[in-house]
């Protein structure tokens, strides 16, 4: 029961100092996934006036290439 009580403190202690040697690096990763949620808010109102500003050319590429298929790609020139 020692034996497994000392390995149990070992194992803390081998946790703790990799833990330590962790924090800059997880520090950096936590400031630059802020900095990505940051930028993701600003982009969230580009990408939806984005999408509705496209949403026309879907119904246009549909009627396009409908047209395309029945002049069997024989679409001449503009």
């Amino acid at each position: 029961m020692e034996s497994m009580q000392k390995r149990f403190h070992e194992l803390g202690r081998q946790a703790a100092e990799i833990e330590a040697s962790l924090k800059p690096l997880q520090d950096q990763y936590d400031a630059l996934r802020q900095k990505q949620n940051d930028i993701d808010k600003q982009l969230e109102p580009i990408r939806e006036e984005l999408r509705a500003k496209k949403a026309p050319l879907g119904v246009i590429y549909n009627e396009r290439g409908a047209i395309a298929r029945a002049l069997n790609g024989q679409t001449g020139k503009p």
